[in-house]
């Protein structure tokens, strides 16, 4: 048996969002709680990482000695300054296999289950010729860029190498991205748009890959492909924009704003307006979502959910994207493909 925490799209940010570190301690105790083995967080996690190092101590050096793995997400790079020279080596507080130093996607073995975090942002630049990543200041390929949210040619090939291997030794392989892989909610060519390309080399490897999981679309959603479960996880509390560009919340609504020095510390705690961040047109839960995943020697993966209310019971309304955004993570139960 093997027995983890999820969370997706975290998406900390001083004045970006309304998210704080009392909403990750929430998230990491429920695993310590739920005595789980590590932790997993699918992207989005941070928008500004030079300037947070507060969330790094909070999570890297958690209090409940938990071992966190992290893979990146469209807006780790967000905001000018931030670098993946900085944010690579903060992923992770375990040691994890790359195939060189510097890489931005790896796999760690845990049991007989060999998990691996992909890199999604990736784009071609047509007039250098050459792929590359995502930019400081941006959330995808710069502007003339092509092949958005890629998962590139040099790292497909390192995948099939890794699948290799974990077939070899019998390993069981869960794959995490940040963009999904499922096709759901007929997002065209899926938002990882070499997904197709993806899930035809998984093809290859009945009964070792079992999992695909992803974050990204603030929704849940899942499926089976070819003997392979896809599950999306909804994000922690950042859930819609406003599409009517509305301001979601009235200005007297606060939340408990929490203040930190360049160095990490906290210097003080007080209220501040939900319309006083940058995101003031998005809906929000009350308390962070996240999943316990469990996957028994039965060969069924059970997902543990939560609920919770929405910020003042307001609803959001209608998107144009028909995705179902929702205030809980549902509990259920797949099937493996062993």
């Amino acid at each position: 048996m093997i027995k983890f925490l999820l969370f997706s799209d975290f998406h900390y940010g001083k004045t970006q969002y309304p998210i704080t570190l009392n909403d990750l301690d929430k998230i990491l105790k429920r695993g310590a709680d739920e005595n789980v083995e590590f932790v997993i967080q699918c992207g989005d996690f941070c928008v500004d990482s030079v300037n947070s190092p507060e969330l790094f101590k909070a999570f890297l050096d958690n209090k409940y000695g938990l071992p966190v793995y992290g893979i990146y997400g469209n807006h780790e790079l967000e905001i000018p300054g931030n670098t993946m020279e900085f944010i690579t080596p903060k992923l992770c507080n375990r040691e994890v296999n790359k195939p060189f130093e510097d890489a931005s996607y790896w796999y760690t073995d845990i049991k007989n289950f060999r998990f691996v975090g992909l890199d999604s942002n990736y784009s071609y630049d047509p007039v250098a010729k050459k792929w590359e990543h995502t930019l400081p200041g941006h959330t995808m390929g710069k502007p003339g860029n092509t092949h958005l949210a890629y998962v590139y040619p040099e790292e497909m090939k390192w995948l099939k190498g890794v699948l290799d291997d974990a077939k070899e030794k019998g390993q069981k392989v869960i794959i995490l991205s940040h963009h999904p892989l499922s096709g759901c909610f007929n997002f065209g060519d899926e938002n990882c748009c070499n997904a197709h390309e993806i899930k035809a080399l998984l093809k290859d490897y009945k009964h070792t890959v079992v999992m695909c999981i992803n974050g990204d679309l603030h929704a849940e959603f899942y499926a089976g492909i070819d003997g392979i479960i896809y599950y999306c996880i909804t994000s922690s509390k950042f859930i819609d924009y406003n599409r009517k560009g509305k301001t979601v919340y009235p200005d007297s609504l606060t939340f408990d704003y929490m203040d930190f020095d360049k160095d990490g510390n906290l210097t003080g705690t007080y209220k501040k307006p939900y319309n006083s961040v940058r995101h003031h047109e998005s809906y929000y839960t009350e308390e962070p979502l996240c999943a316990i995943v469990t996957i028994g020697d039965d060969e069924i993966v059970r997902i543990k959910g939560k609920h919770s209310k929405w910020v003042a019971d307001i609803e959001p309304e209608d998107n144009d994207y028909n995705v179902p955004h929702e205030n809980y993570i549902t509990d259920k139960a797949f099937k493996l493909n062993f």
